[in-house]
């Protein structure tokens, strides 16, 4: 008996066919009648066995095509093509300026919880939006940053943030931990961020008033967002974490700069006190970091869209659709925007006004083909000339389009104001830096179309083993995946890396029959001995497994294998495409 599954599928070919059985019964009445056509199919039972079996066959290979659309894949198509999917939303962090008068209130640290709303005034429209993360306010700002020789060690340097409490606070604040945003500039908030966790670096809390200091553990420091993946949206909901790591780094890596540092002593601040700092001379290089770069009370946010958005809706007499399109130059990233969609009539032309994002590559002189994807005809497939390595080939992707009914905050800017309903003891919220719904392309890369290889339609690549490892590596750091929890468990592997090779395998011909596989690859990596343990590399191993399944065509087999010279210690094992 077939599953349950299985008859869905076969139920929603049998509708279609029977929708459009009636379509044809009004256009050839006379055939209709012949073939005993009703409502439910025909009839005549020859025709309808006939109509039940293509259903079947169809039924099967939609279940194919639907088992082959990975969420990674939808993932990645979300956030390197505005409208893949689903447009992508505005986002931001926004500070929360607290009032004054009535600071003596925070003694336990008021809390906003996560998917808070707050509103911006666009023209006459307030638009929505959400915190993606819970907020405690904290009456605290910083005093000062120094850097000075360690007294106690002459081979050490202290880098001393001080803390200080807001006017008129001078009650003990009840807190677990402090928590609050990297504001800094990158070479200033990566060389920070190595700091914080390197291991030779040790990290005090020091209560002035009391005049006690406390040792803090590594363990009780982290990147608490880089753990916390957002469930605003009910598509990323369950989904494997690393597809949610790969969607916030594409998406929103701001979000990923807050630090998070927890100790008991925390309850009894009542005054001044410091966080410190003490690394190692030979760690030190000649960079700033200036008071400003600490923040507290911010909060990542989310636009919901003021906005209605709906697939185009196609015409059966309307089969082909041309696309034109143009490119802005905004902070280094290349903008385009597909301006116009022409529908193919016999009759005449309709002109439709959509926006959408294509990568780099292509030329704003470019002509696209935008034909209806029969199997799904809610989606286009997108017919361009795309260069890759001097040449020219033309590459089917597959894309969604919009049809936007009514504004929407699509920008936001340095500071601009919002608006909460909740209550709190706050003068103002404003925007911390200028944003939008753009997921612009880097045009210093070409890297994109590796991780696209899923859309293109003959696209294994010839595997060079030196050129793949190069590619991984570019693709980590040009995304930003190299963070600093991984950091160095991201570096030590690549520089432990002693050997690499890729071998092709073939499949059995029963496996073949039954799994519907197509080729196995073997990728080995083989480490010096002296490398620490394999287990560090768990975060790193979930990019390189995404990286390589980006390589390869669906239904092929993907194993890892990770070694030592003389102990195969395994770490991934037949991850099937």
């Amino acid at each position: 008996m077939l599953e349950q599954t299985e008859n869905e599928y076969i139920e929603n070919e049998l509708m279609y066919l029977y929708e459009k059985i009636q379509n044809y019964s009004k256009l050839f009445p006379d055939v209709a009648s012949k073939l005993r056509f009703s409502l439910n199919g025909s009839d005549d039972p020859h025709i309808q066995l006939m109509l039940e079996s293509f259903a079947i066959l169809t039924s099967k290979l939609q279940k194919q095509i639907d088992n082959s659309t990975y969420p990674i894949t939808a993932n990645i198509l979300d956030n390197l093509h505005h409208s893949g999917n689903k447009p992508i939303p505005a986002q931001n962090i926004v500070k929360f300026e607290l009032d004054e008068t009535q600071i003596n209130t925070l003694v336990n640290g008021i809390k906003i919880p996560k998917n808070t709303i707050i509103y911006r005034k666009v023209e006459t429209e307030f638009c929505k939006f959400i915190t993606e993360t819970d907020l405690t306010f904290l009456p605290f700002e910083v005093k000062s940053v120094s850097t000075e020789k360690d007294l106690t060690n002459s081979k050490k340097i202290n880098l001393t943030i001080t803390f200080n409490p807001l006017q008129g606070k001078q009650k003990q604040i009840n807190i677990d931990s402090i928590k609050f945003y990297l504001n800094a500039p990158k070479y200033s908030r990566s060389h920070f961020l190595d700091l914080l966790f390197d291991n030779n670096t040790e990290i005090y809390f020091k209560d002035k008033k009391r005049n006690i200091q406390n040792k803090i553990s590594k363990n009780n420091v982290s990147l608490p967002y880089f753990k916390e993946y957002s469930e605003s949206f009910e598509y990323y909901k369950n989904f494997h974490d690393a597809v949610k790591i790969i969607r916030d780094f594409f998406s929103f890596k701001e979000k990923f700069y807050y630090i998070e540092i927890i100790h008991e002593e925390f309850k009894k601040i009542s005054g001044e006190f410091e966080i410190i700092l003490a690394y190692e001379k030979n760690q030190e290089k000649e960079f700033s970091f200036k008071k400003n770069y600490i923040l507290f009370n911010t909060v990542p946010i989310i636009n919901l869209y003021k906005k209605t958005s709906e697939p185009l809706i196609f015409d059966e007499k309307k089969t082909q659709y041309s696309v034109y399109s143009n490119y802005s130059l905004k902070n280094f990233e290349t903008i385009f925007s597909i301006n116009s969609v022409y529908y193919a009539n016999k009759e005449s032309e309709e002109i439709l006004p959509v926006s959408s994002f294509l990568p780099n590559e292509i030329l704003s002189s470019t002509f696209y083909e935008v034909k209806r994807d029969l199997l799904n005809p809610s989606q286009l497939l997108f017919n361009f000339h795309q260069p890759i390595n001097k040449s020219y080939n033309n590459t089917p992707v597959f894309c969604n389009l919009y049809v936007t009914n009514a504004k929407y905050a699509e920008k936001i800017y340095e500071n601009d104001l919002f608006e909460t309903d909740y209550a709190c003891p706050v003068k103002k919220i404003y925007a911390l830096k200028n944003s939008s719904s753009f997921i612009g392309i880097n045009t210093q890369n070409n890297l994109q179309w590796g991780l696209l290889n899923l859309y293109q339609t003959n696209s294994l690549p010839l595997f060079d083993e030196k050129y793949f490892l190069q590619k991984i590596r570019n693709i980590i750091d040009l995304y930003g995946l190299n963070m600093p929890e991984n950091y160095q468990e991201t570096n030590a592997f690549f520089n432990s890396i002693k050997k690499f090779s890729i071998n092709k395998k073939m499949i059995n011909k029963s496996k073949r029959m039954i799994d519907g596989m197509i080729d196995s690859f073997e990728f080995n990596f083989t480490l010096d001995n002296d490398n620490s343990k394999l287990d560090s590399f768990c975060i790193f191993g979930e990019f390189l497994l995404f990286i390589i399944k980006s390589y390869l065509p669906i239904n092929n087999e993907a194993t890892i294998i990770i070694k030592k010279e003389n102990k195969i210690e395994q770490f991934y094992r037949k991850s099937t495409i």
